[in-house]
């Protein structure tokens, strides 16, 4: 018998013989059809939700978990990233962002959150240039826009922002 059956028959078995008041039955229990990838997605997934509801602390955490895992992935650098943004780590929220950005350079969330981070440090310039090229991947996004007009509002050019 295979192995991983033969670990999900005899986990199943704990858990039926130890229904009741068992709880640690269930740790022992591995799934044979489930993929790593699919663990991560659900993990990324219930990042997200931390994430929306406020709890950037559990969010982060899960984040650098998934980070650790798949470093390849820039779903999870974008997100920490973005995470670190909101709780005023700039420095290392840009790193992260600036990484995402490395891995899929034509993200325009991406570009987005990194411009409006560099608009929060103050280097307007930087983040100019960061939102124009997500302007030149799609030049009808309304949230590049937005932050495009801020970062050059902010750079003094009133006029321009404006348009």
């Amino acid at each position: 018998m295979n192995t991983r059956i033969r670990q999900f028959a005899i986990g199943s078995a704990l858990i039926v013989a130890c229904s009741v008041g068992c709880s640690t039955a269930r740790q022992y229990v591995v799934n044979p059809f489930r993929s790593p990838d699919h663990d991560r997605d659900m993990r990324y997934s219930l990042a997200q939700v931390m994430e929306r509801e406020g709890d950037l602390y559990k969010a982060e955490h899960a984040y650098r978990d998934l980070i650790h895992e798949n470093p390849k992935d820039p779903r999870y650098s974008h997100r920490l990233g973005v995470v670190l943004v909101r709780q005023g780590e700039l420095h290392e929220g840009i790193v992260l962002l600036k990484k995402a950005k490395d891995i899929k350079s034509d993200d325009v969330g991406i570009l987005n959150d990194l411009g409006y981070a560099y608009i929060l440090k103050g280097e307007f310039e930087t983040a100019e240039m960061t939102l124009r090229e997500a302007a030149k991947i799609d030049g009808k996004d309304q949230r590049t826009a937005n932050n495009l007009a801020l970062a050059v509002g902010y750079a003094g050019r009133d006029d321009e922002a404006y348009e």
